[in-house]
């Protein structure tokens, strides 16, 4: 997987048919980014709660215009702790 950068944010498309495609973070693998086939993208985080099976999927925000590698880190550690917790 590519690290997330403006520039794998900006390639990430959602193919055809589909509603949407994600990117997720080679250093974070719970971390990634949604795009949506309107064009919307946020950051989310994906976890397990202790004892069930399905992976639930949070969204931390939408995904600036310029982003950079600081609002990633911002991002990341933000979710980080949103980990174990139950929406």
């Amino acid at each position: 997987m590519p690290e997330l950068s403006q520039k794998t944010i900006e390639a990430l498309r959602v193919p055809d048919g589909a509603r949407e495609a994600y990117l997720w973070c080679d250093e974070l693998p719970s971390f990634g980014i949604r795009a949506f086939a309107g064009g919307a993208r946020r950051f989310i985080v994906k976890y397990r709660v202790k004892g069930e099976t399905k992976q639930r999927k949070v969204s931390l925000g939408p995904v600036p215009e310029r982003l950079t590698v600081e609002t990633i880190r911002k991002m990341r550690r933000s979710g980080r702790g949103t980990l174990g917790c139950r929406p």
